[in-house]
């Protein structure tokens, strides 16, 4: 199936995508297509769910303003604008803007991938889960979410995203990205800035590549988890973790047997918990080991 062009607006599922649902080794190509105000009621994929061998190949467009509105009481919903699983899914030019969700918890509130891949190329993941309510709070939730998959994104910026966290709240957790069971991650030539998360990127079993990106001027530590963990050419700088009651700093990297690298990096003024316990080559700034406090790794 080819679409060009038009707009997926006012749909609602609770059952499946609110926008568009493809399955059993169905191919979806979407050109300048933009998937807007669709929902989904405590299930899978307010704006695109793709199961089954299904793929999707989307230049242009948006995926924007998706809402899951499930009720309350402990469930756990997924892929805020898209879900796959056992799927497929390569995006260019695509704008991931300003998806919400309104349960107590969740995770992928712009994409959520379970045994699939997803590539990002060029793409504007902005805004996501911004809507915060001190009341609230919102343990497990991410952006971006990859369990046993593969996430592939180049040049592709991060900015303003929330998770939906209130981190006034003890239990609250949350990630830009979030890397779950056997997955692999690489990241090249991505920017990630004024998000708001306790982590940029949460791991485990995770190997992850990330090269020449730019992560600064965030409200959140840069990493933490475990699994084999590599910055190559990377620029850091300004990126804490606070408290909005009380402006303390967030416990730092907790690193789970992880094998961290930083590879000709821009350290900046990052701060660390176990500087002693990574690996530091041809850094600039990089800690001399025991001398810092903790902050952001």
């Amino acid at each position: 199936i080819i679409i060009n062009n038009g707009t997926v607006t006012g749909g609602f599922s609770d059952n499946g995508a609110g926008g568009i649902h493809v399955e059993d080794g169905a191919r979806v190509a979407l050109e300048d297509v933009h998937v807007d105000g669709n929902a989904s009621d405590d299930d899978y994929g307010s704006g695109i769910a793709l199961y089954n061998g299904a793929s999707l190949v989307m230049s242009g467009g948006s995926l924007s303003n998706n809402s899951l509105v499930g009720t309350w009481g402990g469930y756990l919903s997924t892929g805020g604008t898209l879900y796959l699983k056992n799927s497929e899914a390569i995006l260019s030019n695509v704008e991931i803007k300003n998806n919400q969700a309104y349960n107590d918890k969740g995770e992928g509130l712009a994409v959520y991938a379970e045994d699939s891949a997803v590539y990002l190329n060029d793409c504007i993941i902005d805004g996501n889960g911004i809507e915060i309510d001190a009341d609230r709070r919102a343990p497990g939730i991410s952006t971006i979410y990859i369990d046993d998959s593969t996430l592939v994104a180049t040049k592709t910026r991060f900015t303003n995203n929330g998770a939906y966290v209130n981190l006034q709240k003890a239990d609250a957790y949350s990630s830009v990205i979030k890397g779950d069971g056997t997955t692999n991650i690489t990241l090249t030539e991505c920017v990630f800035k004024n998000n708001l998360s306790n982590d940029i990127i949460d791991t485990s079993r995770t190997i992850l590549m990330a090269t020449t990106c730019e992560i600064v001027d965030n409200n959140s530590s840069v990493f933490e988890g475990y699994g084999t963990i590599t910055f190559e050419s990377c620029t850091f700088g300004n990126n804490k973790c606070e408290k909005t009651d009380d402006e303390t700093f967030e416990p730092a990297i907790l690193f789970y047997n992880a094998v961290l690298t930083f590879r000709d990096c821009k350290m900046g003024d990052s701060t660390y918990e176990d500087p002693e316990d990574i690996n530091f080559i041809d850094c600039e700034n990089a800690p001399n080991a025991g001398n810092l406090p903790a902050s952001i790794f």
